[in-house]
Parts: structure tokens; C-alpha cells; sequence
């Protein structure tokens, strides 16, 4: 499968401190992240109408996304062809993103209650070490999903990382069909995941 050259995908993330800056208040969690972006940019990521696929590699709506490889949490490695054939649900997030924190268990809800069939999801953990995520899920939030591990934050750079939660909605065809940068709750989640799966 081609993959995507960071040279195509711009600059890389400010770093951790940079994207704490300002972003203490989570109270409308369907627009803020833990960065820069999020308000009318993450609105008008989902908002464009389902486009046909373009066929390339990349990240835009329409495109076919790029091939990725991770650490798992549980030993061994995620990567994309894993999944193909299912519709996946993309997301990066950090243990010190508040945002991230609220939306995981609405994740859980979804995965364990099967809402969506066969629908995959992946949440690729960023710029932290295995210990710290395993602690995470083992004394806060426990997650059933497959947990990823980019402990030198290889993704903020490939896939365009520039605050977090991001996520990624991906067809069968591994054609990205929604993108939502900010935290999720139920509601926004169930409609963006549905652009790539129906309800079980």
C-alpha cells in the first residue's frame, strides 16, 4: 500500500506545552480540544458533504488514508491493513487531554455495546510512554478497544495532529469519509461514526 511522506503533510506539531496553553474549559466538548484548533474548524471538518474517493493517499475527505503502523497496548502492533474490509474509527488522544478523558468512555459504550456491528476502533495514544497509558487504563478509564502506543509522536506530523482528540472515520475501502478535531460527546460521535457504518 503507498504510504504518505511526512514532507507532504507541512510542519510539525507545537509542542505539548504550546497545546495546553489556554485550553482549560471542556463545558462545550463538541468543539474544543486540547489545541490550537477546534470552534469553526472543527464544525466545518464535518461539515462538507461526503465526497467520491479521490483514490489518493492522504488526509482530506475522499482520500484514501495512509498506512499506519503502532505498538499495542495489549504486545504486538496495529496497523491499517488489520482492519481492512471494516469501517474504523481513528482516534488519537493523550492521558493529559481532558477532552480525550470524556470522550474515551463514550468510545467504550460504543465498542462493548456493539452499536455499530463491526465497527473498528483504534485510539493511538501520543508523545507518552507505555507505562503511563497502561497506568491510565488500568487505575482511571479501562478500555476493551485496541489501544495504540506513538510514544515519540511520529503521528502528529503524518496525520495532521493539531489538537487533540482528532479522529478519523474510515470506510470499508479505507477511504476517510469524516474527520472531528475536539472531544465528542455521545451524540456527535453517533453521527459522525455514521458516515461509515449504520447501527447494528
Amino acid at each position: 500500500m503507498p504510504t504518505l511522506r511526512d514532507s507532504d503533510l507541512g510542519s510539525r506539531l507545537v509542542n505539548r506545552r504550546r497545546l495546553l496553553g489556554a485550553g482549560g474549559a471542556i463545558g462545550a466538548l463538541a468543539l474544543v480540544g486540547c489545541g490550537p484548533a477546534g470552534g469553526a474548524a472543527n464544525e466545518a471538518a464535518g461539515a462538507a458533504a461526503p465526497a467520491a474517493s479521490s483514490g489518493e493517499i492522504g488526509l482530506a475527505i475522499g482520500d484514501r488514508l495512509p498506512e499506519f503502523e503502532v505498538e499495542s497496548l495489549a504486545g504486538g502492533t496495529h496497523k491499517l491493513a488489520d482492519y481492512a474490509g471494516r469501517p474504523l474509527f481513528l482516534n488519537f488522544w493523550a492521558t493529559w487531554c481532558g477532552p480525550c478523558r470524556i470522550e474515551l468512555p463514550e468510545m467504550e459504550a460504543i465498542w462493548t455495546e456493539k452499536t455499530y456491528g463491526d465497527l473498528v476502533i483504534v485510539a493511538i495514544s501520543v508523545g507518552e510512554r507505555r507505562d503511563t497509558v497502561e497506568k491510565f487504563v488500568a487505575e482511571e478509564i479501562a478500555l476493551s478497544f485496541d489501544v495504540g502506543l506513538d510514544p515519540e509522536g511520529d503521528s502528529t506530523n503524518r496525520y495532521r495532529i493539531v489538537g487533540m482528540p482528532t479522529s478519523y472515520f474510515v470506510d470499508r475501502d479505507g477511504v476517510v469519509r469524516d474527520v472531528n478535531i475536539g472531544g465528542m460527546n455521545g451524540e456527535l460521535m453517533g453521527r459522525r461514526i455514521s458516515s461509515i457504518a449504520d447501527p447494528a
